[in-house]
């Protein structure tokens, strides 16, 4: 049986990216939605997707921002 180990780590831009990274959801949003009968949710989806796709983009460098930081 192999045995090596081997240890990875990030470069300095490595650890950039991950202070950009999206964190993981919490609060009563995540909460909210996990309840959602699962009709509500998939209703939820369908009417989200057509909000999406008649938002105008205003600032094509906040595409990738998170609205809370907009």
């Amino acid at each position: 049986m192999d045995q090596r180990v081997v240890c990875l780590y990030l470069t300095k831009q490595g650890d950039e990216l991950v202070a950009r990274a999206p964190k993981p959801m919490m609060g009563v949003l995540p909460d909210a939605l996990q309840r959602l009968p699962d009709d509500a949710l998939k209703s939820l989806i369908a009417n989200m997707d057509v909000l999406i796709a008649i938002m105008q983009l205003k600032d094509e460098a906040a595409a990738t921002k998170p609205l809370s930081d907009i």
